[in-house]
């Protein structure tokens, strides 16, 4: 061990090394940059159950996640987990965020990567950790306070109590009565949106424009139909109907849960709606470019995303709500994230009519995961949905 531990402390200049020897109670006497390499070493070697005990709890379960899984785990999933500081930062670039991990480990792509030498040594003091745990509340608020608009009222969808209803109604509507839908992008195209909310049993999301929202590039835009325009491509995506020409029509699948409301069919949809690729949830985020030729080259494929989501859901609690914010906090904790670009640097999301734009593929992933759950499985009935009117609150993950 005394050897590859050598190699890696050879790495690092003489202020870091300092600061080890300096964290250990090793002599102060020691200059020069090999002296301290072969004290450090040896300190590792011989008395490694002194040095953990040096560590602060933080590092003591960054090393102990590390170790535990494999020698090599990603800083962001720590982050997400204990929602705390980690150190990031390696010593080469010396900062605040000065750490004894670095004794251990080296950060190679955002990932702790542990000295083999050292990882079943380190398992012995570190407890093998727990797995990641997810708020939730009983209850949510009728109404929340609002600086701007006083108070905002909290909506309630009851997915549950429609979908299977609702499905009925719109497969009725298509079999009797023609549904536009655009040749190249398969949703709903013409009047379409027009005559769909009509086979709504509940009504549609309601995010209709404040009367005393303030003037600005994104509070005042028009929001057109949710649940009618989702119902449209899902049906397409579940198996249910397909396109003939520009018009939808009912497949053999579709007349069998028109008529049968069967519930296996219907798990089947969904099972299908999740492995397909034909549509993305991105296209309906303004801003973002997944359906320019440019943004699909970078695309991860939209089944990807919804099966991680969809594999997290099943470790949630029933009948408790959980924020969107802690849904996407869970998913990256319990290392089920995804990433919506596969070069999370080329994520690009543009602000309305304003030149500038961001890039971070995290920022990008989070609008997903709402757009996903929001129009897709609650339109489905697979979560029940509470919301507020989201003037003034897009693009919400903007960096000041």
């Amino acid at each position: 061990m005394f050897l590859p531990l050598r190699k890696a402390l050879e790495r690092l200049n003489v202020a870091p090394l300092k600061f080890f020897a300096r964290e250990l109670g090793l002599s102060k006497k020691l200059k020069r940059k090999g002296e301290l390499i072969d004290a450090l070493a040896n300190e590792m070697e011989v008395n490694l159950q002194g040095v953990w005990r040096e560590l602060s709890e933080t590092e003591q379960r960054v090393l102990a996640e590390v170790a535990h899984n494999g020698g090599s785990y990603d800083s962001s999933v720590y982050k997400a987990k204990y929602s705390e500081w980690c150190p990031t930062q390696e010593p080469e670039a010396w900062s605040e965020e000065a750490s004894l991990v670095w004794l251990f480990c080296s950060m190679q792509l955002g990932r702790y990567v542990m000295l083999e030498t050292l990882v079943d040594r380190i398992k012995a003091p570190a407890p093998k950790p727990l797995p990641p745990g997810i708020s939730t509340l009983e209850e949510i608020p009728k109404e929340i306070p609002d600086e701007k608009f006083g108070t905002r009222v909290v909506h309630v969808h009851w997915g549950n109590d429609f979908s299977v209803m609702e499905l009925g109604s719109v497969l009725s509507l298509i079999k009797t009565s023609p549904i536009k839908v655009n040749v190249g992008t398969l949703r709903p195209a013409g009047h379409a949106e027009y005559r769909l909310p009509d086979a709504l049993i509940d009504f549609d999301f309601s995010i209709q424009i404040l009367r005393n929202a303030e003037t600005s590039l994104h509070s005042t835009q028009q929001p057109g139909s949710i649940r009618p325009h989702a119902w449209a491509v899902l049906v397409q995506q579940c198996g249910w109907c397909k396109p003939a020409g520009e018009t939808l029509q009912l497949t053999d699948r579709g007349a069998k849960m028109l008529y049968d409301k069967d519930i296996e069919e219907f798990r089947g949809g969904v099972r299908r709606f999740i492995e397909n690729d034909e549509f993305d949830e991105l296209d309906r985020i303004k801003g973002v470019e997944a359906s320019s030729h440019y943004g699909k080259r970078f695309l991860t494929r939209p089944s990807e995303r919804r099966r991680a989501i969809w594999e997290s859901m099943k470790s949630w609690p029933r009948d408790r709500w959980i924020s969107v914010q802690e849904v996407f906090r869970f998913l990256v904790a319990s290392e089920s994230g995804f990433s919506a670009y596969g070069e999370p640097y080329r994520a690009s999301l543009g602000l309305g009519t304003q030149t500038e734009t961001f890039y971070s593929g995290e920022y990008i992933d989070r609008l997903y995961v709402r757009t996903f759950l929001f129009e897709s499985l609650g339109t489905l009935g697979l979560l029940d949905l509470g919301y507020v009117h989201p003037a003034n609150l897009w693009p919400d993950l903007l960096l000041d």
